[in-house]
């Protein structure tokens, strides 16, 4: 029997052990009718891979593979900025601060979507890179900045968008849509401000005490919502003045009307993979080499090389180059280690204006608004 001929029962069952997006795109690459196959099933959840800035080409992180691909975006020269989501799409930024683009990318489908220019007096014209969030739902795209909260917000089946303004500011840290409301995370107040679109304006309807609500400058903060248990997550990391990485993460249930958190020292077969531009929970596959119940950072660190000088007309000059790790602690027992691998020798020493490393769950879905 040809490969082409096998019957359609035991393609989706070879279809639904799948979780690496590349798995994937060879299974559509064998014939016509396994990429038809393909196209009709629900597929199982993918896990992440890492963005590690640099410029073009990009390079993308594949734990389960460890291995480091270097990927080409979609007319990426220029892109000063990517950050990454759970739903497979970047959010890509091009140009300088006064005068930013934005870009809405699929880097395993080449698809992308452009967005308006922000209007020149708004705060996403002149916010830092790093200051940006974003969320994306099953109709909705969101984009803020941490000094003020104008959005865009991408709606229906025509790819129109148009902004929203919320007339108080607030310093977004963390964004999150689901079922129609904005959670959005205000640093400076340590509260979790509830919004909901009324006509032209985003009206309050809601405001969630953070725990621990004392500010603190050293430490991330950012949300995650779990629509299977309708729980709102929160996700605290930093680090202690010359002390260890520390990671918190609490729970609270979204239909209690009184919303009490509780910290949580097991989330299941599943991890959070944190970086400092965003958040997300994933389903980790048994198969996998991904840790259950672990939380996984990625950061970056900045080294000097030393240029040879031996000889007395060596004009050669010291540079800097970055080198990306990913940070792994177990929620229960609180053990800590390092992702090990291919990562480790990696590093850019032509680096971008991004520094910071950043998660993506791959997809092969070319419309970003999903019916």
């Amino acid at each position: 029997m040809a490969w082409s001929e096998l019957p359609s029962d035991l393609l989706v069952t070879i279809a639904g052990t799948l979780t690496e997006i590349t798995d994937q795109i060879r299974f559509r690459c064998v014939c016509s009718r396994w990429r038809s196959a393909f196209r009709s099933l629900p597929l199982p959840p993918q896990l992440p891979w890492l963005i590690l800035p640099s410029k073009p080409p990009s390079h993308f992180y594949s734990f389960s593979e460890d291995r480091i691909y270097p990927v080409r975006l979609s007319d990426d020269a220029g892109i000063s900025c990517l950050v990454g989501s759970a739903s497979g799409w970047l959010l890509a930024l091009k140009g300088q601060r006064c005068n930013f683009t934005f870009s809405i990318i699929n880097p395993f489908t080449g698809a992308s979507v452009d967005v308006p220019s922000p209007d020149a007096l708004s705060s996403l014209t002149y916010a830092p890179a790093n200051s940006l969030v974003w969320d994306r739902s099953d109709s909705v795209v969101v984009i803020a900045c941490m000094t003020e909260v104008p959005f865009y917000c991408h709606l229906g089946s025509q790819h129109s968008w148009k902004q929203i303004k919320y007339a108080q500011h607030v310093d977004a840290r963390s964004i999150i849509f689901h079922k129609s409301k904005f959670y959005i995370l205000n640093a400076r107040t340590c509260e979790i401000i509830v919004l909901k679109e009324e006509g032209e304006m985003l009206e309050v309807i809601g405001v969630i005490n953070c725990p621990d609500s004392e500010p603190n400058r050293f430490v991330t903060q950012h949300l995650i919502v779990s629509s299977e248990e309708s729980s709102l997550f929160l996700v605290k990391s930093g680090r202690w003045l010359h002390g260890p990485e520390f990671f918190k993460v609490y729970q609270t249930d979204l239909k209690e009307e009184l919303k009490e958190w509780r910290e949580v020292t097991n989330i299941g077969d599943r991890a959070i993979f944190l970086d400092q531009l965003g958040c997300s929970l994933i389903e980790v596959d048994e198969r996998s080499k991904w840790r259950r119940n672990c939380v996984y950072m990625a950061m970056s660190t900045i080294r000097l090389k030393k240029a040879d000088r031996s000889t007395m007309w060596s004009k050669k000059a010291d540079r800097l180059y970055i080198m990306y790790y990913v940070s792994v602690v177990d929620l229960g027992s609180r053990e800590e280690g390092r992702v090990e691998g291919a990562l480790t020798g990696f590093f850019v020493d032509n680096p971008c204006t991004q520094l910071t490393p950043t998660w993506i769950v791959p997809s092969l879905n070319r419309d970003i608004i999903r019916e």
